[in-house]
Order: structure tokens, then sequence, then C-alpha cells
């Protein structure tokens, strides 16, 4: 059932990515043709949408093999940007081999508008997904479940850490304390309960704890 979850916020997330590609795509088109070159510049609607159809599916495949989808949930920021570069870059070398191999005649000018659309609407996207996941997850009932095991201060830093992933579908239930030493509950900006490693057995039952 997680699985299931999980898959289904990747798909969520690559339908967006489409989304956004195709508006790119629109935006960098209507803009060549209309900019005044030396060449006039028009596609078929066959030549269109199979470029519109190769350009879409080689960026989610690239998506899928550099793992961005598993990934929208980070907070590095330069990570979320190094990746969209790395999946343009490796776009943009399939469309020149595309053209190449079905002998296209595809705007120099068309392409790099295309890219330069697609890092407009793909990186704040991108940055701001990993709280948009967070929302997603929750809606499709796929938040994650956390218990902190120990008494210490890194075991209370850890869950002042978590407290703040709130948006990113993290939930502390509880914190775990052996030694008995942290009383029957731990205070933070929330308030949580202190168990017994007795109670982990009923606490699984409840909820699939990640950490």
């Amino acid at each position: 059932m997680f699985d299931q979850h999980r898959k289904k916020a990747a798909v969520f997330f690559a339908v967006s990515d489409v989304v956004l590609l195709l508006a790119a795509f629109e935006a960098a088109y209507e803009l060549r043709k209309v900019l005044p070159l030396e060449l006039d510049f028009y596609l078929l609607t066959t030549t269109k949408a199979l470029i519109l159809g190769f350009a879409a599916l080689a960026w989610l495949l690239a998506g899928w093999w550099m793992g961005v989808y598993q990934r929208l949930y980070v907070r590095d920021v330069s990570a979320a940007v190094y990746d969209v570069f790395r999946q343009l870059i490796a776009v943009t070398l399939c469309l020149v081999a595309f053209q190449y191999v079905l002998k296209l005649d595809i705007s120099r000018v068309f392409i790099a508008l295309f890219g330069f659309f697609v890092l407009i609407l793909q990186l704040p996207y991108r940055v701001f997904a990993g709280v948009l996941r967070g929302h997603v997850r929750r809606i499709l009932g796929e938040e994650s479940f956390y218990v902190v095991v120990g008494s210490g201060e890194n075991a209370l830093d850890i869950g002042r850490r978590l407290e703040q992933s709130g948006d990113y579908g993290a939930k502390l239930l509880a914190f775990v304390d052996p030694s008995g030493r942290l009383g029957e509950s731990v205070r933070l900006a929330g308030s949580y309960p202190v168990k017994r490693l007795g109670d982990l057995a009923q606490m699984l039952r409840r909820h699939v704890i990640d950490e």
C-alpha cells in the first residue's frame, strides 16, 4: 500500500512535468514564428506532434533514469537546479539526434527558445516541488511517520527537524526512551508521547513507520 501511494505521487509529478514541457514547447513555437528572422518558421501538424511527443518521452525517460521523481521531496535547491540542467541537456541532445536521423528541418533558434522556456518553467517548479510533494503525499495518504529513539539532545534535535519537515509529508509520532529519563511526554513545538520499546509493536500495527 505504501509503494502504491509512492507510485501515485511519482505519476502526479511526471504528468506535471509533461504539462510544463507542453507549455514551454508552445511558447517557443509561437515566439519563433513571430521573430523577424531571415527564414520563416512553420511546422506541419504531424511534424509538430511527432517532435513534441518525442521530446515529452525523452524528458520523462531522462527524469526516470536520473531518479528525478524520487528526489522531488528534498530541500536541496542546488540539486533541483542541477537536475533540471542535466535533464534539459539530455533532451536537447536527443532532439538534435532525432532531427538528424529523420532529416527534419528544425530551427536552431526554436530549440534554443524551447530550452529557455523549459528552464523558466521548470526551475521554480522543482525548487518548490518539495513543499508541493508534501501536500500531495497527505492528499494521497502517503505521510511518512517517524519515531525517534533516544533521550539525549541529539534525539530532541532530530525531533525538531522532523517538525520543520511537516510540509514535506513528515510526521513525528513519538519518542522511544529505553532509559526512562524523558518522562511521559516531550514538548517541542508540539507535544509528543514517550513510549517504551515494548510499545513499538502496537505502533507498527497502526502506522507504517519509516524511521
